[in-house]
């Protein structure tokens, strides 16, 4: 059995990658998440207001609906999908270094990421985003 220290270790970084691969992703056109890599657990449950077309809202995913998902948007994983829907009218979009917050526990992980970009136009937009994510002993 893991101490506490050893099972939130591994939880804020999994906060901080998923953090870092949304500052990346506008240099690259990809955003390299845990999702990109296929690391989704048997049972995921996704929850995303802005979940695209094929994403279950805040309900347990199953094999199948997984492998539907990657299927419908060739492989691609719906944080590029989302951050390119920004990019279209946002180019170089992205979280902004700096303004990570996390607050990981045993359990689980919550965190802030703050999202900034100009339009095409000029016009700075930005917001912040709320995330969570609860992991199991093994990670």
């Amino acid at each position: 059995m893991r101490t506490s220290e050893e099972r939130i270790a591994p939880n804020l970084k999994i906060a901080k990658y998923y953090f870092r691969s949304f500052v990346e992703g506008a240099k690259s056109n990809v955003v390299r998440s845990p999702t990109y890599y296929k690391c989704w657990a048997r049972g995921v449950t996704m929850i995303n207001s802005n979940s695209p077309r094929g994403v279950p809202k805040a309900r347990v995913m199953s094999d199948e609906e997984r492998k539907r998902f990657a299927a419908a948007n060739s492989g691609t994983d719906f944080s590029t999908l989302e951050m390119q829907a920004f990019w279209t009218k946002m180019p170089g979009f992205a979280a902004i270094p700096g303004t990570f917050r996390a607050y990981p526990t045993e359990d689980d992980v919550f965190w802030f990421e703050y999202f900034g970009g100009h339009t095409k136009e000029g016009r700075w937009v930005d917001l912040w985003e709320a995330d969570y994510a609860r992991i199991n002993d093994r990670g």
